[in-house]
C-alpha cells in the first residue's frame, strides 16, 4: 500500500483490525465485487440487502456463541448470491477459515473450520471474517470496514487504493445514520 495512513487518520483503525479480521487480505481475489461493476450497483445489488446484515447478524451469533445461527445465517448468504458470486466467497471464506488456526480456547470457531473444511457449511468470506471479529472483539462496524476493503481490493487491484477508501466511506455512511463520509483526509 503506498499511501499508509497516520496516526490520527480513521483509515489506521481499520487496517489495524484487518490483523484479526483476515490477517491475508492483500493476497485474496475477486470475492462479490468486479471492478466493472459500478459500486453503488453492487452495493444496493448485494452489499446493503445480503452481505451487510448477514455479516452484522453472523458477528451477533457468534458473539453469543450461536453456532447454529451462526450456521444459518451463512447458508442464507449462499442461496442469496447469485452462483458464481456464491462460489468465489465460498472459496474466499474457505480459504481464510482453514488458512489460519483458531486460538485454543475457540471451540465455536474450530467447529466451524471443521465444518467448512468437510464442505458440510458453506464457510462464506462474510460470515468467516463476522466469526473472527466477534471472536477478537472487534466491533461489527469495523468488521464491515474490513470486509468492504478484501472487496475493493479484490475488485481493483492493488493500484486502486483511492477507490478502496471511497467505496468504505460510500457504504459505510449508507449503513449508519452518519451525515457525511466517515474518512475526512487532508
Amino acid at each position: 500500500m503506498s499511501n499508509l495512513p497516520n496516526e490520527g487518520d480513521p483509515r489506521l483503525e481499520f487496517l489495524r483490525a484487518m490483523r484479526s479480521c483476515h490477517p491475508d487480505w492483500m493476497a485474496t481475489g475477486r470475492v462479490t465485487f468486479g471492478g466493472s461493476l459500478s459500486w453503488e450497483l453492487w452495493k444496493t445489488r448485494y452489499f446493503l440487502p445480503i452481505l451487510r446484515p448477514n455479516l452484522e447478524a453472523g458477528w451477533a451469533a457468534c458473539a453469543r456463541h450461536d453456532a447454529r445461527a451462526w450456521q444459518e445465517i451463512d447458508r442464507s448468504i449462499d442461496q442469496a448470491l447469485p452462483s458464481d458470486l456464491a462460489e468465489r466467497s465460498r472459496k474466499a471464506g474457505a480459504l481464510l477459515a482453514n488458512g489460519f488456526r483458531p486460538p485454543t480456547a475457540e471451540k465455536l470457531w474450530a467447529r466451524i473450520t471443521q465444518e467448512i473444511a468437510a464442505g458440510r457449511q458453506p464457510g462464506h468470506l462474510a460470515t468467516v471474517m463476522a466469526m473472527r471479529a466477534a471472536t477478537f472483539s472487534i466491533s461489527p462496524h469495523l468488521a464491515l470496514g474490513c470486509y468492504l476493503l478484501v472487496e475493493a481490493k479484490g475488485g481493483w487491484g492493488a493500484e486502486a487504493e483511492i477507490q478502496w477508501w471511497d467505496l468504505v466511506d460510500d457504504c459505510l455512511s449508507s449503513t449508519t445514520a452518519q451525515a457525511g463520509p466517515i474518512f475526512r483526509i487532508a
